[in-house]
């Protein structure tokens, strides 16, 4: 408790947090203390309802040394590239499920079991237990019984990252047009997270901008970190039948050319 006010500086990235609340909503400051010794920031946001906490943290590189604790570097990105696309396999899996299952949330349980289980693999044991819960969660969606012999009108969703995916920031868009008869297409979060990295990389390699040789070697590396990633997940999941193989970010970009370079 403070005896008096503290004003604070919120970037835009909170405040993007505070507009995905639709009612009264309390704020608090506070850290973790890190094994190292040095303090890891983060917000809470608390309503009747939910409970988030939020890591301030940079991207990938802190200028200005705001965020002590924790900071992307190889081991992270490699955990993020592999961990990225198994998540997006899974979500469509589930969005070709949902609308046709025959228990009525069913999909979303054996979803969000599958997600804990990833989630604490990657935790514990690093991109190889990720693989391991990943086949485990695809046989976990699998086992959803479903009916899609009559299919639905499908709606491909597109905007703003954090509105497409965040349901409190697009009023469960996605529930709202299953429960009027359709069958969610939506966009894959590897595309947004891989876009800064692949563009950075395309800029040094075709426009010869210039950066330090460490940067240029962390663009490259990442990239091919998840390429390697994403085809690898296609591999595992080569046998789903809901999985479509996934379109590379370079090949998207090729055929963008000729409306946008």
């Amino acid at each position: 408790k403070l005896e008096k006010p503290v004003k604070m500086l919120l970037n835009d990235r909170i405040i993007k947090l505070f507009k995905l609340f639709k009612e009264d909503v309390q704020f608090s400051l506070g850290h973790d203390v890190l094994p190292s010794g040095k303090m890891q920031t983060k917000v809470i946001f608390e309503t009747a309802s939910t409970y988030l906490a939020a890591i301030i943290t940079n991207d990938d590189i802190d200028y200005h040394n705001l965020h002590p604790g924790f900071k992307m570097n190889l081991n992270s990105m490699l955990k993020m590239a592999f961990a990225l696309p198994m998540i997006d396999t899974l979500e469509e899996m589930l969005r070709k499920i949902r609308p046709y299952e025959k228990v009525k949330g069913s999909a979303d349980k054996a979803f969000d079991a599958a997600m804990e289980m990833l989630a604490d693999e990657m935790g514990r044991k690093g991109v190889p237990g990720e693989i391991k819960a990943f086949k485990k969660a695809l046989k976990m969606l699998s086992a959803v019984e479903f009916d899609d012999s009559k299919r639905k009108p499908t709606v491909l969703i597109v905007g703003e990252y954090l509105l497409n995916f965040h349901p409190g920031a697009n009023h469960d868009i996605e529930r709202y047009l299953e429960a009027n008869g359709f069958e969610i297409i939506e966009a894959k979060m590897t595309d947004v997270i891989q876009k800064s990295y692949f563009c950075q990389n395309q800029q040094i390699k075709e426009l010869k901008v210039k950066r330090t040789p460490y940067i240029r070697g962390l663009m490259g590396i990442t990239n091919v970190f998840f390429t390697f990633a994403i085809r690898m997940v296609d591999h595992l999941a080569r046998h789903e039948k809901l999985h479509e193989r996934t379109t590379l970010i370079k090949d998207i970009a090729k055929e963008s050319n000729p409306v946008i370079y």
